[in-house]
């Protein structure tokens, strides 16, 4: 068997990057941390995490909402529309409207 050992991971603690052989926290994280929005980086985590997903719920609603929002106008001449049959003319003049 091989021995291999892992890292405890539950500190709450984020170390993505290494400068100098020295693991560093995100800015962003050190940054709600240090403003006192959230007491610790596992927390601050959790917060970004919620902020992106409200984004994403947000934008995707509102491009849902705005997509079904087209307008149909029918710019046919008279001629075209009387020679058409009469539910038909209908439809268009309700549409025109």
């Amino acid at each position: 068997m091989s021995n291999v050992e892992f890292q405890d991971e539950s500190s709450g603690q984020y170390r993505s990057r290494v400068v100098f052989g020295q693991p560093q926290t995100p800015a962003v994280i050190r940054f709600i941390v240090k403003t006192g929005i959230v007491k610790d980086e596992k927390k601050a985590g959790v917060l970004l995490i919620s902020l992106i997903s409200i984004s994403f719920l947000v934008a995707t609603a509102s491009i849902v909402r705005l997509s079904g929002k087209e307008e149909i106008r029918y710019n046919f001449s008279p001629e075209v529309i009387k020679a058409l049959p009469v539910e038909a003319q209908k439809k268009i003049h309700e549409a025109n409207k």
